[in-house]
């Protein structure tokens, strides 16, 4: 993770990991959530769908949440999926 100091990283409270394909980032993302680092938990990391993030709460509770937009356009509009990104025109 690219958090400068360890005072900064304390005061991150809430915490949301997102799919990852690299096993070292998922090793990291877990050492920043204060999490074992298993093969399990890597897993978990790696096999996210869209829309779904693990969060850490303040209590420092970890579950998977996903994020259910209310109108399709929200969902694109966020895309950050590359080939969503070229079917889009420029209005400005």
């Amino acid at each position: 993770l690219d958090i400068p100091t360890e005072e900064i990283k304390n005061t991150i409270t809430y915490k949301l990991c997102f799919k990852t394909n690299n096993r070292d980032e998922a090793k990291r993302m877990l050492e920043f959530m204060n999490k074992s680092v298993t093969e399990e938990n890597i897993k978990m990391l790696m096999e996210l769908e869209n829309r779904q993030a693990v969060f850490q709460d303040l209590d420092g509770r970890v579950g998977v949440i996903e994020f259910d937009a209310v109108f399709e356009q929200f969902i694109e509009c966020f895309s950050t999926t590359p080939e969503d990104t070229l079917n889009y025109e420029d209005v400005s």
